[in-house]
């Protein structure tokens, strides 16, 4: 075995990252905090693209749910990639108060009261 792929606890990647290295293999760690999604040959692909998109951009980084990294299946990966990227490009930002994805996160006043601060 040559490289050895984990996402999980720290605390169970430092263990891995240890075993790997004195073996000279590769790892590949997503450990606690990452927010990976996973998805698997048999995942309903609009669905996938769907929730990737809000967690990756709906929450503009501000949750703890928001999306860290994607891991595709090889066999499905280019059709996600290929409709993944066509909902990024036709996402409508602008204001939040209307139906867009995401909208700026500082009103007018913002900078003025943060620097007040």
């Amino acid at each position: 075995m040559q490289k050895v792929g984990f996402t999980g606890s720290s605390e169970v990647g430092r263990k891995i990252g240890e075993l790997t290295g004195r073996h000279l293999q590769s790892a590949c760690l997503e450990l606690g905090g990452k927010n990976p999604m996973v998805i698997m040959p048999d995942a309903d692909l609009d669905l996938a693209v769907e929730g990737a998109l809000f967690s990756g951009f709906g929450t503009a980084g501000q949750r703890c749910t928001s999306l860290g990294t994607v891991i595709v299946h090889e066999s499905v990966h280019d059709a996600f990639v290929e409709r993944f990227a066509r909902a990024v490009e036709t996402a409508r930002i602008g204001d939040p108060g209307q139906d867009v994805l995401a909208g700026p996160c500082w009103t007018a006043s913002s900078p003025t009261g943060t620097r007040s601060t």
